[in-house]
């Protein structure tokens, strides 16, 4: 489906950010990640898309860490999850669907303002509705590293730099987009590499002022 997922990992711990799709092998994100990780690790979700969170039903399932942010009512929102079991060919079909809710002592409800320390690195939450009202951008502020899911669009090659916010002003993205601009430079901070949720690669921090732009 040409989304992207990223796996940080710093000295003590990691982050899953994001989750594709549900899988059509018989490995899913989850377990392909515990394969290359050195470190305890959690699952963050960018934004309640079915495109983004794949990876959330077998880590919950599992007993991993979760974290969804306060937009997102644990109880009422994300009341289905879902996986594609082993599958003869690569057909698009779900094989199993799972009713139930995201509730527990490893669900974990963040909020902007929230840090995940991995140790070396410390990544900061904020939140910028629009693309979703619940998405959560992740900033290792020492580093410049972004990770912001959809918010900032795409730079594939064949699909336009686009932007769709929905159930809000244009001006109202613009403002907080502006407000979080500041955050981001605050103390002399730099952005020097966005990744977004269908990048086919990272790019530079300017890339958010030709976006605001």
């Amino acid at each position: 489906f040409q989304a992207a997922a990223y796996y940080i990992e710093g000295s003590e711990s990691g982050i899953l950010y994001d989750g594709l799709m549900p899988t059509s092998t018989n490995k899913t994100l989850y377990e392909r990640v515990k394969e290359i990780a050195t470190k305890p690790f959690i699952f963050v979700l960018g934004h309640n898309h079915g495109d983004h969170k794949g990876a959330l039903a077998p880590f919950f399932n599992e007993g991993g860490d979760v974290y969804l942010t306060d937009r997102v009512n644990s109880t009422t929102s994300l009341t289905s999850f879902y996986w594609r079991d082993t599958l003869p060919t690569q057909a698009v079909r779900l094989d199993k669907i799972v009713t139930g809710t995201y509730t527990g002592d490893n669900v974990h409800i963040m909020k902007e303002g929230d840090v995940f320390d991995l140790g070396n690195c410390k990544f900061e939450c904020y939140q910028l509705p629009g693309h979703c009202d619940d998405l959560m951008i992740i900033y290792d502020r020492e580093n410049g590293l972004m990770f912001a899911s959809d918010i900032y669009a795409v730079n594939r090659y064949w699909v336009a730099d686009q932007f769709s916010a929905r159930g809000m002003k244009q001006d109202l993205v613009l403002s907080l987009q502006q407000q979080l601009m500041d955050l981001y430079t605050k103390d002399g901070a730099t952005v020097k590499e966005l990744y977004t949720g269908h990048n086919r690669v990272g790019v530079g921090g300017d890339y958010l002022m030709m976006w605001e732009q």
